[in-house]
């Protein structure tokens, strides 16, 4: 099976050159080249090939994570992006999921945990680090429970949901649809007032509690 083509954006060259390292063990993803910043990554895939999943480190200088992600999602969709961090902060990684993320990793995971979280974005399996979300889930389920219980989605905003779950951007799901990005946002907006949320994390932590989509 041909290997999972991967690029990297990284400013610390530490972590750059460990990366190298760890994915040389795994036959399934093929890192294609290194870059300092999203700038440079963005001049790489215009001149060079193109991968098929972006690791993207959010917080880098000159271009972040984000930005970089954003510009992807809107020039470059075939490229599925993976928020790339240290930091166990809901904001930034909220903000990366809503400019198109399909997943995120945190740095210090185990080889094997990252590799199975490229090859399931891939795939098309939303892969987000558990612990962020474990934690809240595990020490709040039952009120989560209690807040969520008369909350009624319609046909559509399930659909919706499952998309955006699946890492999908909006303009994806107006395709997938047959609907306009207009009107996804809509259903975006009425997911975020029934649950309370106003974040990207919040709808997915909705879908954690509720176990949706085949989720234990």
């Amino acid at each position: 099976m041909k290997p999972v083509t991967i690029a990297l954006a990284e400013d610390q060259k530490s972590y750059a050159e460990l990366i190298c390292h760890r994915m040389k063990k795994f036959p399934a993803v093929n890192l294609l080249f290194t870059a300092a910043n999203g700038r440079e990554f963005i001049k790489k895939i215009k001149t060079g090939p193109v991968p098929d999943i972006a690791l993207l480190d959010i917080r880098m200088p000159g271009m972040d994570g984000i930005e970089t992600c954003l510009f992807l999602s809107n020039h470059y969709p075939q490229i599925k992006s993976i928020a790339f961090t240290l930091h166990d902060n809901e904001q930034l990684i909220g903000e990366m999921l809503e400019v198109g993320a399909a997943g995120f990793v945190y740095k210090n995971e185990q080889p094997e945990k990252l590799c199975e979280c490229i090859l399931k974005v891939f795939s098309g399996t939303f892969s987000a680090a558990h612990d962020i979300f474990a934690k809240e889930v595990i020490n709040t389920l039952s009120n989560e429970k209690a807040h969520y219980k008369n909350i009624k989605l319609t046909h559509r905003e399930i659909e919706v949901l499952r998309l955006i779950y699946k890492g999908h951007t909006s303009y994806e799901i107006a395709y997938t649809l047959g609907l306009t990005k207009f009107t996804v946002d809509g259903y975006r907006k009425s997911l975020f007032k029934k649950t309370g949320t106003c974040s990207m994390i919040g709808l997915l932590k909705f879908v954690l509690v509720e176990k949706l989509f085949g989720l234990k």
